[in-house]
């Protein structure tokens, strides 16, 4: 799991506008963006602090304000099984 801001223009990145991407360690640099807090809310949301528990299946991330770092408002659960089967569909 990584916080970034790639889904902005570079020209266009700001401090704070980063989202929850599962980031393959397969050496080829492929990332999957997760939640999209930050261009549907610019300005205003963001998520990111993503942790992963122990089975790989859940992670948790913060719901968090573009005010600063650390600055949330609230944890979500995200179910990585359900989230996989959701795509196929």
């Amino acid at each position: 799991m990584i916080e970034s801001d790639r889904h902005h223009e570079k020209e266009k990145r700001l401090q704070y506008r980063v989202d929850v991407y599962k980031f393959k360690l397969d050496g080829s640099g492929e990332a999957e963006r997760l939640a999209d807090f930050s261009t549907k809310y610019p300005g205003i949301l963001r998520s990111d602090n993503p942790v992963v528990d122990k089975s790989g299946k859940y992670i948790a991330l913060q719901f968090g304000f573009q005010a600063g770092s650390g600055n949330g408002r609230g944890i979500f659960l995200f179910d990585l099984d359900k989230y996989e089967k959701s795509k196929k569909q």
